[in-house]
């Protein structure tokens, strides 16, 4: 039988290795973008921890589902075999280096055509965050080899701001504000921007060779999120300034899931928020931003607003 027009499309097209594409609490970056990949025709090897009810649904989709973990030297030199374009994402945990590290020899081994990291907007060699300063390491590592690499720096995401606080807003009315005023500025972005700017630009890739591009879909006050969430819970949310030790008995006590990494670099991140505040050099450059990642997408970013509406949406049986 003579291949389709379909399966032969397939054929030509690139193959993306794809981790994290189960997808999790931080932003889901990596299901995503699968999907985004898929839906243009492009082969996806979507690698996953676990074969469960999410990978399934990914290779109901039509991606390639792989099982391997990103600390493993082994899985990923297994996996990247005939792949032309990586999309690299960790979790906010401990390994990061040593994953990079691994992911960077196994793709100049296997003369992999490029990878696009997924870094943060912060990352700085001299960040208060520790992972902000891997993230800072892991670009450097990725530069050093041969394979090109793109460093895609989004801001925070709205799931983060959702998960820290959206409990107290909903429950107590309250926004709990680490040392921040109403009218304090947070830069924030959608995963699924994040996933849709990576498509964008894997389709004209030798363009952003080397870039670390900061990506920032709006520039939003602390006041603006009480508002949203004003809305979206029906009931009036007001900002709560308070200090960093409260936060932190308040998120271990409401977030036990979160792992001390994962404490850590939030708590940091606090303090980032409130120095770039201060900082009107960086401010201009987040705006600057926001109107280059408009561009990328080809379209409006999506607002913290629409976001919401979407999360409570999916979560309206909760």
């Amino acid at each position: 039988m003579a291949p389709t027009t379909q399966s032969k499309k397939a054929a030509s097209a690139p193959l993306v290795l794809v981790t994290g594409a189960a997808g999790g609490s931080q932003g889901a970056t990596g299901r995503v973008l699968t999907h985004l990949l898929l839906e243009r025709g492009v082969n996806v090897r979507a690698m996953v921890r676990t074969d469960d009810d999410r990978a399934a649904a990914l290779r109901a989709a039509g991606a390639e589902v792989v099982i391997g973990n990103l600390l493993s030297h082994t899985d990923m030199q297994r996996l990247v075999k005939g792949v032309d374009y990586i999309y690299f994402s960790f979790a906010v945990q401990d390994g990061l280096l040593e994953a990079t590290t691994i992911a960077a020899v196994v793709a100049a081994e296997a003369g992999v055509k490029g990878i696009i990291n997924n870094s943060q907007w912060c990352a700085d060699l001299f960040s208060v965050s520790p992972t902000s300063r891997r993230h800072a390491l892991a670009e450097a590592v990725l530069d050093a080899f041969p394979t090109p690499a793109v460093h895609l720096r989004g801001a925070v995401y709205h799931s983060n701001i959702i998960a820290q606080t959206g409990g107290a807003a909903r429950e107590l009315g309250l926004l709990p504000a680490p040392g921040m005023a109403g009218s304090d500025v947070v830069p924030l972005i959608a995963g699924s921007d994040v996933a849709a700017a990576a498509d964008a630009i894997l389709q004209d890739f030798g363009s952003y060779v080397g870039q670390a591009i900061l990506m920032v879909a709006q520039l939003i006050t602390v006041n603006s999120i009480a508002k949203d969430f004003s809305a979206a819970f029906g009931r009036e949310v007001a900002v709560k300034t308070i200090d960093d030790a409260t936060w932190e008995a308040q998120i271990r006590q409401s977030r036990p899931n979160f792992d001390e990494t994962v404490v850590v670099h939030l708590k940091a991140l606090w303090e980032i928020l409130r120095q770039a505040c201060k900082n009107k050099g960086l401010m201009a450059d987040l705006k600057v931003a926001q109107a280059r990642l408009a561009g990328i997408l080809g379209r409006k970013p999506i607002t913290f607003e629409e976001d919401l509406a979407k999360f409570m949406k999916a979560h309206a049986a909760a």
